[in-house]
């Protein structure tokens, strides 16, 4: 039997793991990231023109990609459901379908469930520049403030610059009471956001689909799915993005046990502060609220007082 060098035993189990980039050494307000540093990452282009990027993707087994709905479904067909075995379906060429995207994504209106799956047409040979992603597994834990890092060929300013490199940005967790206190639009529930407060950093168009990953040793996890925000990189309106953890079950069922993807339990030991977090534009609107009933009160008191003055004198 030939033995494998010490080298070549190393170079095939760093190949076989995944969130490992062999490699490791815009976005908004981000920097270009290395050669080989987001293996995992990957860019959805129409077929009529090579490269014509629109939205972003990560690699999770040899077969399968995932990305956000909103990504591979057009606005007007949102309200449609179109379902197979768990997953809303679009056919491909010979009627295949390789597209699965989740059967409740959107019914609100909420951008809710923003998550999907793509069926390569042949599975991918692993090499230092690709490499699976590991995904978040149910039960894992965010604290606010953690960091995290996205990626994307995204615009890199709301003048719809856009990336010729692949742009990377650290962005801090935020809790999702405080994201939905500082959001003016709703956020559903299996959301993870991430952004700074004074903006300047983060995610945007084009960025979509694309993985928010965090590090948990030496491997890297992928926690969300770049979805939607208000604007991008605007002070006090962070990302909104799909929580992978909360789709373990949908994914799992719909790749298969064949080529499951790799789960990982994230639990940092940080104390999560948003569990204790009180909005406090939402006490500001209840206080103004009870100074405005408190004055039409007074107002009342005065004219009441006013009207009893001139019937005795009258």
């Amino acid at each position: 039997m030939k033995h494998l060098s010490p080298i070549c035993s190393l170079v095939c189990c760093v190949l076989a793991a995944c969130g490992q980039p062999f490699l490791r050494p815009r976005i908004v307000g981000g920097i270009d990231a290395a050669p080989g540093s987001w293996p995992w990452i990957v860019s959805l282009s129409t077929s009529e023109k090579y490269h014509n990027h629109f939205c972003g993707g990560t690699l999770i087994t040899d077969e399968w990609v995932l990305t956000a709905a909103h990504c591979m479904i057009p606005e007007g067909e949102r309200g449609e459901r179109e379902e197979s075995e768990g997953g809303r379906e679009r056919e491909g060429e010979g009627g295949e379908s390789p597209t699965r995207c989740h059967p409740e994504y959107n019914t609100t209106g909420k951008m809710e469930n923003d998550i999907c799956l793509l069926r390569l047409s042949a599975p991918v040979h692993f090499m230092p520049h690709i490499q699976p992603m590991c995904l978040a597994a149910q039960g894992s834990t965010f604290p606010s403030g953690f960091s995290s890092w996205v990626a994307g060929w995204g615009v890199m300013d709301e003048a719809e610059d856009v990336a010729d490199t692949l742009q990377e940005v650290e962005l801090p967790i935020v809790g999702l009471n405080e994201c939905r206190c500082l959001n003016e639009i709703s956020i559903p529930d299996k959301t993870i956001c991430a952004g700074f407060k004074e903006g300047g950093r983060d995610s945007c168009s084009g960025d979509s689909g694309g993985p928010l990953i965090v590090q948990l040793n030496s491997i890297w996890v992928q926690v969300g799915v770049v979805s939607f925000g208000q604007g991008c990189a605007h002070a006090n309106l962070p990302g909104a993005y799909a929580l992978v953890p909360e789709y373990q079950k949908w994914i799992s069922l719909m790749v298969g046990s064949s080529s499951e993807p790799s789960f990982v339990l994230f639990a940092p030991p940080d104390r999560d502060y948003d569990e204790e977090y009180v909005c406090q534009k939402k006490m500001t609107t209840t206080l103004d609220d009870d100074s405005s009933e408190s004055d039409e009160i007074t107002f009342l008191y005065i004219c009441t007082f006013i009207l009893l003055t001139i019937w005795v004198f009258l």
